[in-house]
């Protein structure tokens, strides 16, 4: 009997070491990708702005496991700096490595959203600020907080608060596999890597040259996923203002649940992209997409 325990012990012990070897292998793997500044940031992952003395101001907040290089080719349109200073900052541990990456909680990019947020609304007459998936959810945290400034129109960008996946069985099932590994390749969701979040081949094209960790890390995703369970109910309670921006074809969050959502809320205004799935300012749709922050900017739409 002792030596049937001694065996089982000797298995258990060898599935977590082995899960824990692999971890290993796959930050050192991502380590070898980029070449990274004094900072440990990855070369072009970095926050950037662009500032042409506008009296509006634009704040791009990024997704989980993206970095504000997404955003590049929309601030780099002309139409979108005719308007407004943009700055698209890097969240807390974002743009790093994998080992950075699991530091992330939705309250410490909420804390560094809102001083952000804060100390531009003092600095301009008005700002945009447009927050993306991961982003989005926390974003929706601050608004029920109450904690965005007057002067700031919020756009939430395909927040993951409506999702298929993320019910109590699928958090549950990730749990679980992170006493194994912090780190999954996305075929263990059963998803594909994010440069095929768009529906546009040729942006599927370019994706496959941005910058990417490659895997899902766990304690950050399943932490986003217990907040935008929780505060679903609270979406439908906002008390301010604000528009929200969906692809119809998205494969990441629920467009018919986000629709119904926005209808039970008169303060939520739906703005629906045709195609483009969950990065769909890449896609077809780049030029609508531009136009409506320029529309909400100047008050035309909500």
């Amino acid at each position: 009997m002792i030596f049937v325990l001694l065996f089982v012990a000797l298995l258990i012990a060898g599935f977590f070491i082995a899960g824990k070897l692999l971890d290993m292998e796959a930050e050192r793997l991502i380590d070898q990708c980029y070449p990274r500044n004094k900072e440990g940031i990855i070369d072009g992952a970095e926050s950037f702005y662009r500032i042409n003395q506008k009296k509006k101001a634009l704040i791009l907040f990024h997704g989980y496991l993206t970095s504000p290089a997404i955003f590049q080719d929309l601030a780099n349109e002309n139409g979108l700096n005719n308007h407004y200073d943009i700055y698209a900052p890097l969240l807390p541990y974002c743009g790093r490595d994998l080992k950075a990456c699991k530091k992330l909680t939705p309250q410490i990019a909420m804390n560094f959203m809102q001083k952000k947020i804060e100390g531009l609304s003092k600095q301009y007459e008005s700002v945009v600020v447009l927050a993306f998936s991961y982003s989005g959810t926390c974003m929706i945290k601050l608004m029920k907080e109450r904690l965005v400034p007057e002067n700031c129109r919020v756009v939430l960008y395909s927040p993951i608060i409506f999702t298929s996946r993320n019910t109590f069985l699928f958090r549950g099932y990730l749990f679980l596999y992170s006493f194994w590994r912090k780190y999954c390749n996305y075929e263990v969701m059963g998803a594909n890597l994010p440069d095929y979040c768009t529906g546009d081949e040729e942006i599927r094209s370019y994706l496959e040259y941005r910058i990417s960790l490659r895997y899902q890390v766990l304690p950050p995703l399943i932490k986003i996923m217990k907040l935008a369970g929780e505060i679903k109910r609270d979406f439908f309670k906002l008390e301010r203002s604000f528009s929200l921006i969906a692809a119809k074809n998205d494969t990441v969050v629920n467009f018919e649940k986000i629709k119904e959502a926005c209808e039970k809320n008169p303060n939520a205004h739906l703005h629906a992209i045709m195609e483009g799935k969950h990065l769909c300012h890449l896609g077809k749709d780049k030029e609508n997409f531009k136009k409506l922050l320029i529309q909400i900017g100047e008050g035309e739409i909500e």
